[in-house]
């Protein structure tokens, strides 16, 4: 039982690891495109961000983001 628990942890520190690389990724795309004039790709990603952003408040409730 301690090792799942152990392994649990490790999932959901791996988990928010993951949500955060993510977020991260969108914004540097996101910056490249408006550096670079691309205002479609640029509300795309916006939009992919506000995903990103609604996905993680729900995963943290149930605590996988």
């Amino acid at each position: 039982m301690l090792v799942f628990l152990s392994e649990c942890n490790l999932s959901l520190a791996d988990n928010l690891r993951s949500c955060q690389e993510q977020r991260a990724n969108i914004i540097y795309e996101m910056d490249q495109a408006k550096r670079y004039g691309n205002v479609h790709k640029q509300r795309g990603l916006e939009s992919a961000l506000n995903d990103n952003v609604r996905l993680q408040r729900y995963a943290a409730g149930t605590g996988h983001c």
